[in-house]
């Protein structure tokens, strides 16, 4: 990662996402971000 997009880290952060139980496929990654990609809601 600092190869190709250099960053600091300035400090810890505690992250809390919350959705419904009918949502599924939704991928978190490392640094927080959602990606929606994959994600469908069951009826």
């Amino acid at each position: 990662m600092n190869q190709t997009s250099p960053f600091v880290a300035l400090s810890a952060l505690t992250t809390l996402v919350a959705w419904s139980d009918n949502v599924h496929g939704v991928q978190p990654t490392l640094d927080g971000i959602l990606l929606f990609e994959n994600a469908w809601l069951a009826a």
